[in-house]
């Protein structure tokens, strides 16, 4: 559990860090993220955004209350819309707090290097895949191009914060094949495309499950060891 408790220490000593950083005042950027806000989930809140030189990338954090940070990158007013509608789409699949469960079994597991290395990994995957899919199935084609665009502009100045239990990362990592996935999942139309987008958003919700049960019977494992 070493791994997870540095981890968790880092997370929070991020937490404060980004809590003091400034908090973007721009009324217009406000009143587009809180209305996304409310069209997702049916109800009024003020969601936090930040900005931060401590991150290269959009990212999420929180379980109950959304709290955004920005890199000081400049966006288009259209970009952010994207941007917040991806990491709010992030906060409605609950993925912060399924990242901190994959952590924790990542940690617990040390000693299984299919569990240890590939689980939180494969999972982040996963999530951004699910999220763009949302995002293809809200979007027109030319809202899909804007959407591919700001995500590229990201995956420029991106370099996925490491050690940062359960942050979601607009762009989580930059491995091509990964990327590539990604591109397909936004701009190809075709049959087997969708049918995979399909079985994709199928594996989102049953790893979340896997997860989630195998969290729960870990220690029932060790007992009977």
């Amino acid at each position: 559990l070493f791994s997870f408790l540095k981890k968790t220490i880092i997370f929070l000593h991020f937490y404060r860090q980004i809590r003091r950083e400034q908090i973007y005042t721009d009324f217009y950027t406000n009143q587009t993220c809180n209305f996304i806000y409310n069209n997702l989930f049916f109800k009024k809140r003020n969601v936090y955004i930040y900005i931060s030189s401590m991150v290269d990338t959009p990212l999420t954090i929180g379980i109950f209350s959304p709290i955004i940070v920005l890199p000081k990158i400049s966006y288009k007013n259209i970009e952010l819309a994207y941007i917040f509608l991806h990491e709010l789409l992030h906060f409605k699949h609950k993925d912060f707090l399924f990242n901190i469960l994959a952590e924790l079994l990542s940690s617990i597991h040390w000693w299984n290097p299919v569990i240890s290395l590939n689980l939180v990994p494969s999972i982040n995957h996963v999530q951004e895949l699910y999220v763009d899919y949302s995002i293809k199935k809200l979007s027109l084609k030319e809202g899909n191009i804007q959407y591919l665009e700001t995500l590229l502009k990201t995956l420029k100045h991106s370099n996925t914060p490491k050690g940062i239990v359960g942050g979601i990362p607009f762009f989580s990592g930059n491995n091509r094949f990964k990327v590539k996935q990604r591109i397909l999942c936004l701009t190809n139309d075709s049959i087997y495309q969708n049918h995979l987008n399909d079985f994709v958003t199928k594996r989102a919700m049953t790893l979340k499950r896997s997860l989630y049960l195998f969290f729960i019977l870990s220690p029932f494992f060790y007992l009977c060891f």
